[in-house]
């Protein structure tokens, strides 16, 4: 069977999977895309766009409109890019993952923009309050569940547990931005590094990836938290665009740098000696365990400080080997 077959009919497989499992669409995902760039490795850029085009269609068809459009924004169009991008000899693993990012970044905030546009304008103020209707309607089955009465015998009152639920509601739904672009970002990222390791196992190196501790965020990357920080400040008073803004980049630009703070991190422990790396080990881990949101903060100000300081010298060391 020729091989644009056999890829057409597995990433066919996905997407048929996909649309009649929509709680298995990011595992789902991951397998379409590692179809289509293990398939770029083989194939021809024309036949890369036929299996695409294919793809997309049969979305269409099960899917409809608003649907095909989510698959596609957060999805389809990095996955294009990307596997456009493997079919090309020259273009290797960072340069193809920096695009595919980008291209997520685009995709979702087209999807964000057609869903503004298709629901009217409603927006983060709308949606809380359609949260506030459902948390009414469902109060009353809490209630009758006994959950109430075990937290007022812990010292916690009735309206403590409703503050307390619906102000996490809302800062989900304030956040969702983040979420969106963060799901799109981690498919991007985990096809690539799946990719990459099955390539290799077919000694194919064309998408040959650095060690983790050799990971370091770009510089320019610390540009983007300083201006989601800016924008925080700037309109935290009032809560408005611009502290909305400004919290969704920080909340993305968080789970990012907390990545490379831990390649930083991992770095260093491998430096140890082998009995002290053990005991540093399990120190870590129980700090974490006692301690995760100072755990979290410091993991992501290293990751921020490592790509301005450069702890590790990696640009200094890639700047010699160059020469």
């Amino acid at each position: 069977m020729p091989r644009v077959v056999i890829f057409a009919l597995v990433s066919l497989m996905a997407c048929l999977a996909m649309a009649y499992l929509p709680a298995l669409t990011f595992v789902l995902a991951i397998a379409w895309g590692i179809s289509l760039i293990i398939g770029s490795l083989y194939l021809t850029k024309n036949q890369i766009a036929v299996i695409w085009g294919l793809n997309i269609l049969l979305l269409y068809g099960l899917t409809g409109n608003n649907s095909m459009f989510f698959y596609f924004s957060f999805f389809g169009l990095p996955f294009m890019v990307m596997s456009f991008l493997a079919a090309e000899e020259d273009k290797g693993y960072y340069y193809i993952l920096k695009r595919g990012i980008m291209a997520s970044l685009i995709g979702v905030s087209l999807f964000m923009g057609f869903i503004y546009l298709t629901t009217g304008g409603v927006g983060i103020g709308q949606l809380e309050k359609q949260l506030d209707n459902y948390f009414e309607e469902s109060w009353q089955q809490y209630e009758k569940s006994g959950a109430v009465e075990f937290y007022e015998q812990k010292g916690i009152t009735n309206e403590e547990i409703k503050t307390q639920v619906k102000d996490f509601a809302h800062s989900i739904a304030r956040h969702l931005p983040a979420f969106f672009y963060l799901e799109s970002i981690s498919v991007v990222f985990l096809v690539l590094y799946l990719s990459s390791y099955l390539s290799r196992k077919r000694q194919i190196m064309r998408l040959m990836k650095k060690p983790f501790t050799r990971e370091i965020m770009p510089w320019q990357g610390a540009w983007v938290v300083i201006a989601g920080l800016v924008l925080w400040l700037w309109g935290r008073d009032n809560n408005s665009v611009l502290y909305l803004t400004g919290s969704n980049i920080l909340l993305l630009c968080t789970a990012i740098t907390i990545y490379f703070g831990l390649s930083a991190l991992t770095y260093k422990i491998k430096q140890l000696k082998p009995s002290t790396r053990k005991v540093t080990i399990l120190i870590l881990i129980v700090l974490s365990v006692m301690f995760t949101i100072s755990a979290i903060i410091f993991l992501a100000l290293l990751g921020l400080f490592d790509s301005l300081i450069d702890y590790r010298k990696l640009r200094s060391q890639k700047e010699e080997e160059q020469e």
